[in-house]
């Protein structure tokens, strides 16, 4: 085999080199943004959108007040509850799309006298392919109700974790629930999922991160208001 000496091959990089160099222009590129408004006009169920997924097919869903919408790019079909098989309730405040392109819907709940429930509930598992809308403890039985979740989010994988009132952390991969870990959580904790699948929960005077098996990572001691007013006087 032929070898060619070291000078020579720096030789043939700077001749690649300073040509793609000089063809580089000298000032930032300018690039042309698209921005198309869509709203009740267009097709959509409601002009005020709660939330919104794309699911694996590419569709674009819209959650709003007033029912269901999806997006192929072009038009708008409306999912609503007087379709038999869909959505229990038109209220829809956040939708997330698992790897298998079902729906989780969560509705608002409608409170009765003295209820003291928290929660977001019913949530709904809604399968665009038959287009048909399960409660979640139908889909999956026995493992907890609506009224125990405090927290949903979806990560870019496709799996939906679970933040519930006592604590306990699960994750969806839109065919079992997997218990992940007890956080301690309180009912006013907050839970954030990033899109490789990092979980952070805040829980009053603490910052907890797990990565997407539930494994902790990191327990880091937030201060309190006394810390920060003490901060502010020295």
């Amino acid at each position: 085999m032929r070898t060619f000496p070291p000078r020579f091959k720096y030789l043939c990089s700077w001749l690649w080199l300073v040509p793609n160099l000089l063809a580089f222009p000298t000032h930032a590129q300018e690039y042309l943004i698209s921005i198309q408004h869509y709203s009740v006009s267009e097709g959509l169920s409601n002009r005020f959108i709660k939330g919104s997924a794309q699911d694996r097919q590419g569709f674009i869903w819209a959650a709003s007040s007033d029912g269901l919408s999806r997006f192929d790019g072009f038009e708008f079909q409306q999912y609503r509850m007087e379709t038999a098989g869909k959505p229990q309730a038109n209220v829809i405040e956040k939708i997330c799309a698992d790897r298998f392109g079902q729906l989780w819907l969560i509705h608002s709940r409608q409170p009765t006298p003295n209820d003291e429930q928290t929660g977001l509930y019913p949530i709904n598992l809604f399968r665009p392919s038959t287009g048909i809308a399960t409660p979640m403890e139908a889909a999956f039985p026995a493992t907890f109700t609506a009224k125990d979740v405090r927290e949903i989010q979806s990560a870019g994988s496709g799996n939906i974790y679970f933040l519930l009132n006592s604590g306990m952390l699960y994750r969806n991969d839109g065919s079992a629930f997997k218990n992940l870990l007890q956080t301690g959580a309180a009912k006013n904790a907050l839970m954030a999922v990033s899109n490789e699948g990092m979980i952070g929960v805040l829980n009053g005077d603490s910052l907890l991160q797990l990565d997407s098996l539930g494994n902790v990572l990191h327990r880091t001691a937030l201060p309190v208001a006394g810390d920060f007013i003490r901060a502010a006087k020295g």
